[in-house]
């Protein structure tokens, strides 16, 4: 399974990944999807930005 964030806005990030069948030859990819993550307070019941630490950790690993 590959998943890497394929986008990072100001209160959300999307999640791609593709499951992946390997042989000796090559990799076949069998399954993909995409996932939004928003950043939610369930008190005010309201999105809220990306703590700007995070978003950094995740620019970090994924090169961006």
């Amino acid at each position: 399974v590959y998943t890497r964030c394929s986008k990072l806005g100001t209160k959300s990030f999307d999640l791609s990944w593709a499951i992946v069948k390997e042989t000796v030859e090559s990799e076949e990819i069998v399954a993909e999807g995409k996932t939004i993550i928003a950043c939610y307070d369930y008190e005010t019941k309201s999105t809220l930005e990306i703590p700007p630490g995070r978003k950094e950790l995740i620019r970090k690993f994924e090169g961006i």
